[in-house]
């Protein structure tokens, strides 16, 4: 909880700055995290997806990049190569080369998404196989009156490109439903993820996505629920390279139908079928100004565009016990900027709910796969109260 609370505070504020190119350089896989600013060539450094090489070539060997100082810096990654002038830059120069060179940097270091590189899943996607998980469960055959209020929690295990790491995530859904079936509501997520790499890589997200669903009940038998929603989120960022944590918001919205199938009394099949589109935007002014550059190259980034179906089956054993499990799988649209085999994800999904009187009870089990280098197994666990 005080992961929660601490990181809902830092998503909210959104005051915090990027790191400098100080930082940068340090954070290049050396391992004492020292800018060398002595004249020698360093060669082996890595940031994330990218190889970094640099030498200071007027230096006063203080590990600081002076104003009188000038660096020489290579960085490649991704098929991608940018490199200073041999005779090194000063800091201001430093800064306009860096502005020039944004969209490069971006994609060499980050593969065109800083989240999914640090954390192994994007948020566009783990926004997505949430409202998925989470609209079908308050969807049902039934029109009557009830308002909802949802909690899930997942505890999670992650290995991500060699690296273990843990997540934690949890869901708030309100929904009001209409006599006719539809319903008005609202889910509030949040993910927060630690890798245990070399740059102590952490990352989070919180999000509002308003929706409202259109119950249309076609036969005794079969119930097809559209929903359609806007999306909202603000991402946190923080590792040895910008240890002071930044964050940008991504917006956006979606739509989604979710035919439900009576085979019989007690078990259902469902499929669904959703699309969601998000942008990223960070102000010039939440970074510092010799790192502006990471404001332009998250700014113009690609619009996150994804697709995802899955069918699942759900049976009731009684009337206040069920279980159901469920495959979905997450595809980015449109982006060459990404990550070779980071563009999909498949979600396999088990639970079991039992209702108490005014409330409901839930277990279940998670795992995603087919993301290149990446496994997550979650624990999940549901609380809802019906009045």
């Amino acid at each position: 909880m005080k992961k929660v609370i601490r990181f809902s505070l830092i998503a909210i504020l959104a005051t915090n700055v990027y790191a400098n190119w100080d930082d940068f350089l340090k954070g290049s896989g050396t391992e004492d995290a020292v800018l060398h600013d002595d004249g020698k060539i360093y060669d082996s450094g890595v940031l994330y997806n990218a190889k970094v090489s640099y030498q200071f070539t007027v230096f006063d060997n203080n590990q600081h990049h002076d104003d009188n100082d000038r660096v020489w810096i290579k960085i490649e990654g991704d098929g991608v190569t940018i490199e200073t002038p041999r005779d090194g830059l000063t800091k201001d120069e430093l800064t306009d080369w860096g502005k020039a060179n944004a969209d490069a940097l971006m994609k060499a270091i980050y593969g065109g998404d800083p989240t999914a590189t640090m954390s192994g899943q994007s948020t566009s996607s783990s926004s997505a196989a949430t409202k998925s998980r989470n609209l079908g469960m308050i969807s049902s055959l039934s029109n009557n009156f009830s308002s909802k209020v949802l909690m899930n929690s997942e505890s999670a295990t992650i290995k991500n490109k060699g690296e273990s790491g843990d997540a934690s995530s949890g869901v708030l859904n309100y929904s009001y439903d209409f006599t006719n079936g539809d319903k008005l509501g609202f889910l509030t997520t949040y993910r927060y993820t630690k890798i245990n790499d070399h740059w102590g890589s952490k990352s989070g997200n919180l999000s509002l996505i308003p929706f409202y669903t259109i119950n249309s009940i076609i036969n005794s038998q079969l119930d097809i629920a559209t929903t359609i929603n806007l999306i909202g989120s603000a991402v946190y960022l923080e590792s040895s390279i910008f240890p002071d944590g930044g964050g940008y918001l991504e917006y956006g919205a979606g739509a989604g139908v979710m035919p439900t199938y009576k085979i019989t009394e007690n078990f259902w099949l469902n499929t669904s079928l959703a699309y969601q589109y998000s942008k990223k935007y960070i102000p010039s002014s939440k970074v510092p100004e010799d790192l502006e550059f990471v404001a332009d190259a998250i700014n113009n980034l690609e619009p996150m565009q994804t697709i995802n179906y899955g069918i699942g089956a759900k049976y009731h054993f009684t009337k206040q016990w069920r279980a159901s499990a469920d495959v979905l799988q997450i595809m980015q649209l449109a982006r060459e900027d990404l990550e070779e085999g980071r563009d999909k994800a498949t979600y396999y999904m088990a639970q079991t709910q039992y209702d108490l009187y005014s409330w409901t009870l839930g277990l279940g089990y998670k795992i995603v796969r087919d993301v290149a280098d990446y496994e997550e197994d979650s624990y999940m666990f549901t609380c809802k109260y019906n009045w």
